[in-house]
Formats: C-alpha cells, structure tokens, sequence
C-alpha cells in the first residue's frame, strides 16, 4: 500500500473527506483522547475517540464484561466511563 496516495471518499450523501492515507483507527481504542498524537505519530490517517460525556463519570460497576465460553462471546457493559468533556478537549 502507497501510504502517501491521497485516498477521496464521496460516494455517500456528506460532504467529501480526503485522508493522507488508507488506515484509520476506529472509535473505542483511547476512550479519552490521551494517545491521539501518538496514533497519528504511528501513521494512523485518522482517529476517533470514544464516547466522551458532558460531565466525568465512572461507568457501570464492576465486574462489567464477561466472557460467555460457550457461545464465544464476550458482554460489554462498560457504560459511558469517561473523564468529561472539559477534561478531554484539555488533554
């Protein structure tokens, strides 16, 4: 893969985004945005942040995954832990 090709996506119904590259990194990764400039630094071509809420808080009580053996899964009940949106945009 050409990392210096310049990848422009508009087949959907928003306005047209250009990206220095073909790899991403997905929301859910660094939920509070600390790693951001490293992610680039590694050559990511963007980078979303998870759920950052209006206020600090902690999320659901642990334990709050589990594993389901059986079936091969996994249940997530995290919630929305995040340090807040004040604290995010100073980081």
């Amino acid at each position: 893969i050409d990392m210096s090709t310049t990848i422009q996506r508009s087949d959907n119904k928003g306005i047209p985004l250009t990206f220095p590259g073909p790899i991403g990194l997905a929301a859910g990764f660094d939920k509070n945005g600390s790693a951001i400039p490293g992610l680039f630094q590694m050559g990511f071509s963007f980078v979303e942040i998870g759920s950052v809420t209006p206020e600090p808080q902690d999320g659901n009580a642990r334990p709050r995954s589990f594993r389901l053996v059986e079936d091969r899964g996994v249940i997530n009940r995290f919630g929305f832990n995040s340090l807040g949106a004040e604290s995010v945009r100073g980081l």
